[in-house]
């Protein structure tokens, strides 16, 4: 087995040069936008950030200054759609429930530059087989966070902050910072593209396409949804939700007692005793731990044909870290994943929508949050004891359990549930203690069908990654750009960024990359 690389990756110094509130070009009524439970799980800024290579070797080919005037107006053009964006949070006096004021308050747009090249901080795909980058706050200067962080007053907070910042040898980042009551992975990338889109429109003089596309904010049937009955009441019930994702959490909790302070493991609020590790998978590395699964099952395997990338890397992961957690083996660990539901909620009309160019006419997007929580729930032993087949098997189960139903009951149980599930205050603030002591907890983002390509301001996109998540049970399935790509029918190499605790990852490490060779 080739020995696996670890790469620190290094802070980037960052000057900033301007600052400014930028609003909606066009002026919308102000009134209050009603949010689901879904958006209020988690209000604060979520931050992500894009590279762009230098392509012409020529750093001051184009200047800082004509850049961010091109990105200002594009963003007052993209904001008259998506109008929410600017405003700020309102908590519910009567019921104490955050909801969106469409106020045109504006977003922050930041102008920054560092002496620092993109190099230093980015490793080319195409030799980053088997690598780890150990990411130690190297993005952190590259988004903007404003004045206090999460002390700052909710309804004070900006729900969209952006900045720009030119490196020393020409490429550039786009540090995004948004509210996750705002919009989930998908709608967040549509916003972007759209922006990306209006950018080189501007830059050079275009006039929108003529055919439109339909913005849906109002959160319809994920609001009624609150009026869906459920069987649960309380936390201590005994008798299933009909949610597995909320009674597997609820199970778990109990069975390590972290919501009376007796679990057998503890982190501060932050998780600041874990480490962000990024773990490159390449494409042929993917395809033969496919392989190895359709040879463990042997002829009664029938996952060869047809297993996804998702659903190996998602069960080597849950091997990988159930391996390394020196947890009970008969205790309970929990995979759970976020499955899109827009498919089957109505969304494709609302009294509060915009209209946005596009390429297909009449087509919708919702842009709150849309993506539940399935989950699959073993003991640790039967992790690691179990093949490939069977967990996947288990994992589809799951995916195919997501239901109307089950959409509607989770929205429901989160109505009644909230201040035990994430645990939020009447600020609108997320408190994940009890999630955060949850360490036999995995939740995978999968972000590997977003379409990258399409935000293309300064290019295509060199790598994109999204920085702290919200827990640190959260591990994120990211795209990787790479020159393979071309040679292998489409075929994607992806990095797995997961966060560990110092002890467990070399152990994590060696695992997880012998089952990929």
């Amino acid at each position: 087995m080739a020995s696996h690389k670890h790469k620190v990756l290094p802070q980037i110094e960052v000057s900033i040069t301007k600052k400014i509130s930028v609003c909606s070009k066009s002026t919308h009524p102000s009134n209050i936008l009603e949010l689901s439970n879904l958006d209020r799980q988690f209000p604060d800024l979520m931050y992500a950030v894009f590279l762009y290579k230098n392509k012409s070797n020529n750093p001051c080919e184009i200047s800082n200054v004509e850049h961010f005037a091109h990105l200002q107006g594009a963003l007052e053009e993209v904001l008259s759609m998506w109008y929410p964006a600017a405003g700020r949070f309102v908590v519910n006096p009567s019921d104490g429930k955050l909801n969106i004021i469409c106020n045109n308050a504006g977003v922050v747009l930041v102008d920054a530059f560092t002496i620092s090249k993109i190099s230093d901080i980015f490793v080319d795909p195409n030799g980053a087989h088997g690598l780890s980058l150990h990411n130690n706050g190297s993005f952190e200067n590259l988004v903007f966070k404003p004045e206090n962080g999460s002390k700052q007053n909710i309804e004070d907070m900006p729900l969209l902050v952006a900045q720009v910042t030119k490196f020393f040898c020409g490429g550039y980042s786009l540090g995004i910072g948004v509210s996750h009551s705002l919009f989930d992975a998908k709608s967040g990338c549509e916003f972007l593209c759209a922006w990306a889109s209006q950018f080189h429109m501007s830059r050079n003089n275009v006039n929108p396409l003529s055919s439109l596309k339909q913005i849906v904010h109002e959160r319809g049937k994920f609001v009624i949804a609150n009026n869906f009955p459920s069987k649960m009441s309380s936390i201590g019930d005994q008798e299933s939700s009909g949610v597995a994702a909320i009674d597997h959490l609820f199970q778990m909790i109990k069975e390590n007692g972290v919501a009376d302070n007796q679990g057998d493991y503890k982190t501060d609020e932050n998780g600041s005793c874990y480490v962000a590790a990024t773990f490159s998978c390449t494409y042929e590395m993917i395809q033969r731990l496919k392989n190895k699964v359709a040879f463990e099952g042997g002829e009664d395997c029938n996952l060869q044909v047809y297993c996804s990338s998702f659903e190996v890397l998602a069960a080597h992961l849950w091997k990988a870290k159930t391996r390394v957690l020196g947890q009970n083996k008969e205790k309970m660990v929990c995979l759970q994943f976020a499955v899109n539901v827009r498919n089957k909620m109505d969304l494709s009309s609302s009294s509060s929508s915009s209209t946005l160019s596009s390429q297909k006419e009449g087509e919708t997007h919702f842009s709150g949050n849309a993506f539940v929580l399935a989950s699959v729930s073993l003991t640790a032993k039967e992790v690691e004891e179990q093949s490939y087949e069977f967990i996947i098997k288990k994992i589809r189960e799951a995916k195919n359990s997501v239901t109307l139903n089950y959409v509607n009951a989770y929205i429901h149980i989160l109505e009644h549930q909230g201040s035990h599930t994430s645990n939020i205050s009447s600020q609108g603030r997320t408190n994940s203690t009890l999630l955060q002591n949850l360490k036999g907890l995995t939740i995978v983002s999968d972000w590997t069908k977003l379409s990258y390509k399409n935000i293309n301001f300064f290019g295509d996109v060199a790598y994109a990654s999204p920085l702290a998540p919200p827990i640190s049970q959260v591990v994120y399935f990211l795209p990787r750009n790479t020159k393979e790509s071309s040679h292998n029918g489409g075929g994607t190499s992806i990095d797995v960024k997961v966060n560990l605790l110092p002890e467990t990852q070399d152990a994590f490490a060696k695992f997880f990359f012998l089952g990929l060779q």
